[in-house]
């Protein structure tokens, strides 16, 4: 008996009502940049992702290109979960949970890299208060607002960002990690005000001290400026401030003191960003070295040459030994053969090259570094990083010149070993004229080898005309076995340049 057609398109009905429970995981809605409506293209933004867990941990997957972002988000099976992570704002991202996949939708106001308008992150006890002391002018200031409460542990949710404000961090104290990520930002180049006092009641162990204080007047309120690795934190006072009758000017004549490295009118040109410069660098993956034979190769190449050249004139002396012979050398070479399987095998190589980014020549000093990495044969395409992994690294895609798929990796609070050689001044670079200097250093001249030099050469091409000062050389610097999860690989760092911006004594504004 054929049931009724109502019947029937009720049990439809409610199939399809059950089927994209799990499908459907993401609240597509409500998840979004936290940022909005602003975004910098290419760079990171903090992300409120909204989901259904079906477990009680849940994987996470941000996949831009040939980059994967992941993280563990502890939930509750059955409930309604959220996170905020690092994303991509880019169209091809896709971020994976729960067995659903979702691409964001994009901010709609595309903050440019610009010297004449900062973007900036501004924290405060009340967003609202804020405001109408920092307010976003269009072709003066970008800002996004949010709560000392909300402040971003993790560095990469801060990529897109020129500065950060924190309005009285000692009133209302920012969540544990802030100062870490403050210096990880501001180790990257960043510029951080902070206005009141910079005690937030945590202790950090293991973080590099800022440089000596620089007195600045500005729009004349007195601020204090010390630089931390390309970037610098200042502190000003919130009573002098409040004083000054135009906090709007003094704030943002901070940070273009920051980005105009003390000048009194912006750099040529528009300002570096993370992002991968359309200049591409001309790198090439080299082939591995050849394994060296180790005492294990010559002890099973002994024992081979016994066995076949010993053992045969042995039997020849024992009653039926011819027969048991050759088949007792073959079973022995077998053996040989699967000892040797034994030795290590030559990993796989990843070539790297790096620009280290300084404020100073001393090795104790906090800087930072940008690699970027050509993998070679069996190396999985995609590089995967670890969100909570102690190595705080952002990679993005990138290609070199000749069309390889590579990463560009942005790591915060690094180390190496400066060798200042050679000054950039008005494009040129101690006194030659920065093309014909990049091609001395080509031939091994003036400090550089053939690897470094590829890096100064693109450098230049990129810097030379900024109207900046800057100290250059080759620097010892090699990427660490924990950055990033590629342990089965052989890290091999090519080249290495070292940076060292120079700043101006700047006029008060």
């Amino acid at each position: 008996m054929r049931p009724p057609p109502t019947a029937l398109i009720l049990i439809l009905l409610a199939v399809m009502a059950v089927a994209p429970v799990h499908a459907q995981a993401i609240d597509k809605e409500r998840s979004r940049f936290l940022s909005e409506p602003h975004g910098r293209p290419g760079t990171c933004a903090p992300y409120r992702l909204v989901f259904r867990a079906t477990a009680d941990t849940e994987r996470v997957e941000v996949t831009h290109g040939n980059v994967k972002l992941v993280m563990e988000v502890a939930a509750v099976a059955g409930a309604t979960s959220e996170t905020i992570l690092p994303v991509y704002v880019a169209p091809d991202v896709v971020i994976r949970v729960a067995g659903d996949e979702h691409t964001p939708r994009l901010p709609p106001r595309r903050i440019e890299p610009d010297y004449e308008q900062p973007y900036v992150a501004v924290f405060a006890a009340d967003a609202m208060y804020a405001r109408p002391i920092l307010p976003s002018v269009p072709g003066q200031l970008a800002c996004d607002y949010y709560e000392n409460r909300e402040f971003f542990s993790d560095w990469r949710m801060f990529d897109g960002y020129d500065g950060l404000v924190l309005f009285s961090p000692e009133a209302q104290r920012p969540p544990a990690g802030t100062q870490r990520a403050i210096a990880e930002f501001c180790s990257l180049g960043g510029a951080a005000i902070i206005i009141g006092s910079f005690r937030m009641g945590e202790r950090v162990e293991g973080l590099p001290a800022p440089a000596d204080a620089q007195l600045l007047k500005i729009h004349g309120v007195g601020a204090q400026r010390m630089a931390y690795g390309p970037g610098a934190i200042y502190r000003i006072d919130f009573e002098e401030l409040r004083r000054s009758g135009n906090p709007y000017a003094v704030l943002r004549g901070a940070l273009l003191d920051h980005m105009w490295y003390g000048e009194a009118r912006a750099p040529a040109g528009k300002p570096q960003s993370r992002v991968p410069s359309p200049a591409a660098l001309n790198v090439v993956a080299g082939t591995p070295e050849a394994p060296q034979p180790g005492p294990l190769f010559f002890g099973l190449a002994g024992a081979l040459l016994a066995l076949c050249g010993v053992l045969p004139q042995v039997a020849r002396r024992i009653k039926f030994g011819a027969l048991w012979a050759m088949p007792a050398v073959a079973a022995g070479a077998a053996s040989i053969g699967a000892i040797a399987l034994l030795q290590p095998q030559p990993r796989p190589l990843l070539d790297c090259w790096a620009v280290v980014y300084a404020e100073s020549q001393d090795r104790q000093r906090p800087a930072s570094a940008r690699a970027f990495l050509l993998p070679g044969q069996d190396i999985d395409e995609t590089l995967a990083v670890d969100l909570a992994g102690a190595a705080r690294a952002l990679p993005r895609p990138w290609r070199s010149a000749q069309g390889k798929a590579g990463w560009q990796l942005d790591l915060p609070l690094q180390t190496g070993e400066p060798a200042i050689a050679a000054e950039l001044t008005q494009g040129e670079v101690n006194g030659t004229r920065f093309r014909d200097f990049a091609a001395l250093a080509y031939k091994g001249e003036g400090g550089f080898d053939a690897e470094s030099a590829r890096l100064l050469e693109w450098w230049l091409d990129e810097n030379a005309y900024r109207g900046r000062r800057s100290g250059l050389g080759a620097a010892g610097w090699h990427l660490e076995e924990s950055v990033p999860s590629l342990e089965s690989v052989e890290k091999r760092t090519r080249g290495a340049l070292w940076v060292v911006n120079k700043r101006s004594v700047p006029d008060p504004r």
